[in-house]
């Protein structure tokens, strides 16, 4: 009597774990779904998992290299969504989702690319704005230093005087060529032009007598 006791008390027993094992599935596959392969540092992305083929409920995990981002418990065999920040390039991988019911599972790892623009190392907008902002106080001092030295320069050669004295005898004439200041220079034709200055003017008065010979004619 108590040998038959014991053996459907193990019967009863062995029935209720395989009744509950034929009622939880174990999970067959799990994959990692991003949202987009390529991020900018400051973005939030999107990171699914799906698992199929096991019983729910289903716990969730998500792996940033070797740390848990994420947990979430779902009750439906449906998506889960974990959301990341790209602080640095460091968030930009290894990622991992975890399924387990009553066995654990993994999906395969996922990186995350940098834009090209940032990956290269390209200025910021505030680089740029700096720099555009040099530029354009630079230029109009530049220039207007430039002006200044030229205005000084020219001042200081007018106040010179250069004086260059040529004498030119030209007929009954003496010409002196005096060049004075700068100012007083002209150019015709990328040619300059002296002023010259009569100095004395050498004339000989001849007297010429003329002798006139009247004819008369007598009728």
């Amino acid at each position: 009597m108590l040998l038959r006791y014991h053996l459907l008390f193990y019967v009863s027993v062995w029935e209720s774990v395989k009744s509950e094992g034929e009622k939880t599935k174990n999970i067959t596959s799990l994959k990692l779904i991003p949202r987009s392969n390529v991020t900018m540092i400051g973005n939030t992305e999107t990171i699914s998992c799906l698992s199929t083929g096991g019983s729910v409920p289903i716990t969730y995990q998500l792996f940033h290299n070797r740390s848990i981002n994420g947990r979430i418990i779902s009750t439906e065999q449906r998506q889960i969504s974990f959301n990341v920040t790209i602080i640095d390039t460091t968030y930009l991988g290894t990622y991992r989702c975890k399924a387990n019911n009553t066995s654990a599972i993994y999906s395969q790892s996922f990186y995350f690319t940098l834009q090209e623009n940032e990956s290269n190392g390209s200025p910021a907008p505030s680089t740029l704005i700096l720099v555009l902002l040099l530029v354009f106080i630079l230029v109009p001092a530049l220039v207007l230093s430039a002006f200044v030295f030229r205005r000084i320069c020219r001042r200081r050669s007018n106040d010179r005087i250069y004086a260059n004295t040529t004498t030119e005898v030209t007929g009954d004439r003496i010409y002196e060529n005096m060049l004075t200041k700068e100012a007083d220079l002209e150019t015709v034709g990328g040619q300059e032009i002296n002023y010259s200055t009569i100095v004395r003017a050498n004339t000989t008065e001849k007297n010429t007598n003329i002798e006139y010979t009247a004819i008369r004619r007598h009728q």
